[in-house]
């Protein structure tokens, strides 16, 4: 089962990079992101903003699957991990 969750929450998270990866490519979807401020393709600091988005999600994904024992094996507290951290 942990397995499943883990797949599904990174098909998830794959639909929202590809997202990201289409703003900062210049996609006209300003309106749909980051409050609606900005009408049309992103300026560049807002697509930086989207590339670093797109590193941050890949990591939770990666932390999500190797805490349900999936590549890559990373330690399981990683998933968990919070500031400050208290175990």
């Amino acid at each position: 089962m942990p397995q499943t969750a883990a797949v599904l929450y990174v098909a998830m998270v794959t639909a929202v990079i590809v997202f990201q990866l289409c703003l900062t490519a210049g996609a006209p979807w300003g309106k749909l992101t980051q409050g609606g401020r900005h009408e049309g393709a992103l300026p560049a600091s807002a697509r930086i903003a989207a590339g670093l988005s797109i590193v941050l999600l890949a990591c939770m994904a990666a932390a999500i699957t190797s805490a349900a024992g999936m590549v890559p094996n990373w330690p399981t507290w990683i998933a968990w991990a919070r500031w400050p951290y208290r175990p």
